[in-house]
């Protein structure tokens, strides 16, 4: 991906650094001479059937202080991570049911 220029940069922005689209967005914290923590997030989608896929997200806290970040922070990443999987696998699931009423009944039996 090509290096866009970023005006006026905040070394705790983090910028766009991978898309492929419908499988993979990523986004970094790049480590400057003012802030020395950077990281990576990936969100990641995996086609495994016609009517199913593979969600996954990773965080990675890359640095000098990259344990000491996990060690403080790591619990609340994790816990927002799977509760954004979660909420999207809801909203996935409500949209696919939405589109092909054959599977509403299924879908409601899988629960809220």
């Amino acid at each position: 991906m090509p290096e866009l220029p970023i005006p006026n940069y905040d070394p705790t922005t983090l910028v766009l650094c991978a898309v492929v689209p419908e499988r993979l967005l990523s986004w970094e914290l790049r480590a400057t001479e003012i802030c020395a923590d950077a990281a990576r997030r990936d969100q990641v989608i995996e086609h495994i059937a016609e009517n199913r896929c593979l969600y996954y997200s990773t965080d990675a806290f890359l640095g000098v202080d990259a344990q000491k970040i996990m060690d403080e922070h790591g619990d609340w990443v994790k816990r927002a991570f799977d509760e954004t999987a979660i909420a999207l696998k809801k909203r996935s699931e409500r949209i696919y049911a939405d589109h092909n009423p054959r599977n509403r009944l299924s879908y409601a039996s899988w629960g809220e």
